[in-house]
């Protein structure tokens, strides 16, 4: 499992949509209107992925080799509030020298989005 760690607005979320549309891996969301907002940033961008896939829903007959998160602590937020109706106060990463952090500015992403 890779994280991607970023100030908002600089680009996280239009990373996940290209990782999306080469790896054929649908984004995990909270909700239908995050669903939704994805579908219309990637379709702004003219670039095809897969549906997104609402936590909660059925994935019977979808064959699925991984997943990917847009904004993590939100979506965990979301599904602690639908799963136990409370907040998330307080959450842990484990972030040390074996942590696989990705870094977009790195020459390796470069040559992974053109693929």
């Amino acid at each position: 499992m890779k994280g991607l760690f970023l100030r908002r607005g600089c680009g996280k979320t239009t990373l996940l949509l290209y990782l999306s549309k080469f790896t054929k891996m649908p984004i995990v969301v909270s909700s239908n209107a995050r669903a939704k907002c994805l579908q219309e940033k990637a379709s702004s961008m003219h670039i095809s992925i897969p549906a997104p896939i609402v936590f909660g829903a059925s994935t019977a007959g979808l064959r699925l080799d991984g997943v990917l998160v847009d904004d993590a602590e939100h979506f965990l937020q979301d599904i602690i509030a639908k799963a136990y109706h409370v907040p998330v106060i307080a959450y842990t990463m484990t972030y040390d020298e074996d942590s696989n952090i990705y870094n977009p500015m790195t020459p390796i992403h470069s040559a992974a989005v053109k693929g």
